[in-house]
């Protein structure tokens, strides 16, 4: 509909106005028109006024919301879509855009763990991962940015922007970067597509033919121990930072408890199947194990897909079985909060 038809909309509005005053329908049909030829403002007072009338209809404070972002009332549209991802945590519209004007007033946190609820009832949605990326990338996680968006390129590979969203943080690392400037082309791109590929942790478990979990000594000599002391860190220090659990609801401590409660019908080390997670008194015990061992594979430490948990047995021995193909694991930890 172009601007003349517009007009004569807002016409036929007036004309009835004088004839049967307002009403519900007018109100929205003048707005609709509004809308139209993008006089937001005139829009969010028509839309005002209609919501006035039924202040319980989901559709008109939708329209509302969406016209109060349009129209720079950015804080009355957050106000509204708090109202509607209230009443349906996950209507993926609402939620989406509560979220996006989060990231837009700040509020990265809080938009990080709607995009992880919406992302657990879609694992496959590239836009999401992308998001939760430029999120933990606002607040300064820059590697959790980076596991994101590795996993947004494992789903479309031919996105080329966030590939370089990715090498860009990874490479903000100044030593490590310095490492990486050093080696030649052809170096540089294996060792990136080892590291996302690695980083593919479900597929390693379906072992999915041509992917191969390529360890720390098969990447460049002078590239390794920049790349280890990195990760090294993070899972050492970052993960059990106070900031941690600032962001995330469920830190390394308690991650075991949460795995055993929220899938009741495993009581055994997933491992060797014979271990039981519980002890004499009847706790269930707090440890977690690398599924591909850290030593190895420094760069998984803080993949939390890599995660599981392990009984004190096999923890013993780890170190002398790299990884368990054989066993087929399908290990996906349902956390609450922002963790994925």
């Amino acid at each position: 509909m172009d601007r003349n038809h517009y007009d004569e909309v807002l016409r036929g509005v007036d004309s009835l106005y004088r004839i049967e005053g307002e009403s519900s329908d007018l109100l929205f049909y003048e707005g609709k028109a509004n809308k139209g030829m993008l006089r937001y403002k005139a829009t969010f007072r028509c839309y005002s006024e209609w919501l006035e009338r039924d202040s319980s209809d989901w559709d008109t404070r939708l329209a509302l919301a969406r016209v109060a972002a349009l129209a720079g009332r950015t804080m009355k549209a957050v106000d509204i879509y708090e109202q509607l991802a209230g009443e349906d945590s996950l209507d993926f519209f609402v939620n989406y855009q509560l979220a996006r004007l989060y990231q837009q007033i700040g509020k990265t946190v809080r938009a990080i763990g709607i995009y992880d609820r919406l992302y657990q009832t879609d694992t496959t949605n590239v836009t999401l991962l992308k998001r939760i990326g430029d999120c933990y990338n606002r607040i300064g996680w820059s590697m959790n940015a980076v596991d994101h968006y590795l996993r947004a390129v494992c789903l479309d590979p031919e996105d080329g922007e966030t590939v370089v969203k990715a090498v860009n943080l990874m490479m903000a690392n100044t030593v490590l970067f310095q490492a990486y400037k050093k080696l030649t082309g052809k170096q540089q791109q294996e060792v990136m597509a080892a590291i996302r590929d690695t980083n593919r942790v479900a597929d390693l478990c379906e072992n999915n033919s041509g992917l191969k979990a390529v360890c720390l000594k098969k990447f460049p000599a002078a590239f390794q121990q920049p790349l280890k002391n990195l990760f090294v860190y993070l899972w050492e220090n970052a993960l059990r930072s106070p900031k941690f659990n600032d962001h995330f609801s469920t830190g390394l401590e308690d991650f075991i408890d949460k795995f055993i409660a929220e899938n009741k019908s495993i009581e055994v080390c997933p491992f060797c199947a014979l271990e039981s997670f519980y002890d004499l008194q009847g706790q269930s015990r707090r440890e977690i194990g690398h599924w591909l061992c850290k030593e190895q594979y420094p760069y998984l430490v803080v993949n939390f897909d890599n995660l599981v948990p392990i009984g004190h047995a096999c923890t013993l021995v780890k170190h002398r079985c790299v990884y368990y193909p054989e066993y087929r694991l399908h290990l996906t930890f349902k956390r609450t909060g922002t963790n994925k």
